[in-house]
Order: structure tokens, then sequence, then C-alpha cells
């Protein structure tokens, strides 16, 4: 019997590293990623599986279920609430399992690496094997990654990797530590009826790489910038006068004004040449609400925010959907995520979310994980 064990032992040994060759092939070549994108990344992610680049040749086709996935492709920033999904995400994955960063976003934090919100590198959760640098990166890039990822696993057959992942306290401490934020149990909120300071911020990269984001920077500005600073500041100052009486205070390009004002303000902007609505947002400051409004005027190569002060409990603010239709989705949106309502609009309801959705995920009060 011990000679009989010895012999099928043995047997088994031999198939497998028979078939060890074979195994590598077809991993190499049916390369499946989870559905999973983040934010605009994942649009070029999306043209890499269409027609015109064609992943399907190369053997990549795409799974709606991490139990049929072996990639998981992290196409946007790594936040602190998205964290868990993706750990569940990857760990719902069948060994062996790759992982590629794409876009500078989930590499470093890309331009919101000073958020409070950013993990910088999605390899702080989970190992990665690829990088994959661009702010977005193309599709080409990513069928690089793609060959590169099977060179990989050619080399790296029956090797075992070993991953140390932090634990949500430690990200949250390293997260927060970096960059000289405080809880919201201290004193970083700000007073009402005053504008929030602006937050301290030490860059944890590396000086080659601050200065390229820098000189990137200015770049930008100066290609943007075809009018001279002083007709910029006349800009600012023009919106300035035009609604200086329902200012409660004037911070360079951003004026805070009073919430029963918001339509006045709004409707002056506009007939003096400020025609375009970028965006509504908001943002939770645990004792109020600050409604912001991005507003452009192309005319004079100017954006300018407008922001009211809300009160917590019950934030409410007069709908501008009168004076630009395109607000209706924004305030949507707003509502949605947030929990302000505006009055006034045509069809205030939910735009994400299912209706029966109890909570604004959004709010600074909701948990991480278990909302519903």
């Amino acid at each position: 019997m011990p000679h009989e064990g010895i012999i099928l032992h043995n047997t088994r040994d031999f198939i497998r590293d028979m078939t060890k060759g074979l195994r590598t092939w077809g991993r190499q070549k049916s390369i499946w990623p989870l559905v999973f994108g983040i934010k605009c990344c994942a649009i070029e992610m999306m043209s890499f599986g269409a027609s015109r680049f064609d992943s399907d040749r190369m053997g990549v086709f795409f799974r709606a279920s991490p139990r049929q996935a072996d990639l998981l492709i992290i196409a946007g920033p790594a936040t602190i609430k998205l964290k868990d999904v993706i750990l569940r995400l990857y760990e719902q994955m069948p060994e062996p399992r790759y992982v590629i960063a794409f876009g500078e976003c989930s590499i470093c934090g890309g331009p919101f690496f000073d958020s409070y919100t950013i993990i910088n590198g999605v390899d702080q959760l989970i190992p990665v094997d690829i990088y994959v640098p661009g702010c977005p990166p193309r599709p080409e890039a990513l069928i690089v990654a793609i060959q590169k990822l099977q060179e990989k696993i050619k080399e790296k057959e029956g090797k075992e990797v070993k991953f140390e992942r932090k634990s949500r306290e430690l990200v949250m401490k390293e997260v927060f530590d970096s960059r000289k934020v405080k809880l919201w149990e201290d004193t970083n909120v700000p007073e009402k009826g005053s504008s929030p300071q602006p937050i301290t911020v030490t860059l944890t990269k590396p000086i080659e790489q601050v200065e390229a984001i820098e000189a990137n920077k200015k770049g930008m500005q100066a290609t943007m910038a075809e009018q001279p600073i002083q007709a910029k500041q006349e800009a600012k100052s023009e919106a300035g006068k035009l609604i200086k009486k329902y200012m409660v205070e004037d911070n360079g390009n951003i004026f805070y004004v009073k919430p029963k004002s918001i339509i006045d303000v709004c409707k002056a902007l506009k007939d003096a040449g400020y025609e375009h609505l970028s965006c509504i947002t908001a943002i939770d400051w645990r004792n109020m609400w600050e409604i912001v409004y991005h507003i452009t005027s192309y005319s004079k190569k100017e954006t300018i925010t407008i922001k009211a002060q809300l009160e917590y409990e019950s934030p409410e603010i007069d709908s501008i959907t009168s004076i630009w239709t395109g607000a209706n989705w924004h305030e949507r949106e707003t509502f949605d995520l947030m929990g302000i309502k505006f009055k006034g609009h045509p069809d205030l309801r939910r735009i994400l979310l299912p209706e029966d959705f109890k909570q604004h995920p959004l709010k600074k009060e909701v948990p991480y994980g278990n909302i519903s």
C-alpha cells in the first residue's frame, strides 16, 4: 500500500508538471476582467472592449460577476467609502487573480491626491500587477497592459506572491495624518456665517513628481489664460458689483450670498453674460451645508463660484431651473446624494438611487457600509 501511494503521488506530480505549460497558456489567452468602472478612465476601458479595439481578439471577455473574473481593472480614484467595495470584489474573485491600476487616480490619487477622501494608490489595499499612467490613458495603453500582464503570468507561474493588506484604521490614519487634516470630531468645522479656512496640505509625493504636477498645471493655465490677469480681475470685480447687494462675503471669485436671494443672483449673472451653469454641488460641514454653483461666461472666459450656507437639519433653497433648464438634473443629483431640497423644482425625485432608498449616501453621518 505505501508503494502504491508513492506511485499515485508521483503520477499526480507528473501530470501537474506536464500540464503546467497548458494551464499557463490558458490563463494568458483567456483573461476575463470584471465589469467595474469608477470614473472617467472607465470610458477608455469601455472603448477597449468595444468594436474599434476589439478586446475579444485577445481573449479578453468582460464578466459581470467577480466569481467569473480573474482581472480587476481599477479605473478611477479609490475613495475611503469605496474601500470595502473594492476589497469585497477582489476577495470574491477566484485565484489566480490580477489587478491593473488604470490611470493616475488609481496609481497615486491623480488630481485629487490632496483630498481627505482619496486613498493615494489602490496598491495600499490590494496587490497591483500592472500600472498604466495617464489622465486618462488611451485604450491602446490598456492593450499594452494586457500584453504585459500575459508576459507576467508566464513569468510568475507557480510563484506565490504575499501581500500584507492594511487595515481600514491604518489607511484612515495615514490619509488624515499625511494631510494634517483633523477628524470631524475636532475643531476643523467652520462657524456658521463664516467661510471655511483652507486646509493645510503636506505633500507626500517625491519632489520630482510634485514638480512635474506643478509644471503640468502651469502649462495648462498658460494655455487657458488667453486674456490678461488684469482683465480677469476686472471680470471678477464686475460679477461682484452685479450681486453686491446680495452678498454676505466676497472671497476672490467665490461669492457668498444669502440663500433667499439665489434666484435674483443667478438672473443678474445670466443677464450680464454668465450664460452657462457648469454644475451644482454641496459641502457637508457637519453643522451646516454649503450649496455651490459654478457659473461660466464664455465671452469673458471666466468661471465664478456662488455659495450659500444652509441649515444642516433641513437644508432647503429655491430651484434655479427657471433660469437654467440644465439645473434640473444637477439639483436632482444633489437632492439624491445629499438630501438638499430645491423649492419650485418641477420634478424633484431621486436620479441615481431607487425611490425607496432611505438615506442620502454623501452625507458624512452615513456610515461607510450597510447603507440602504
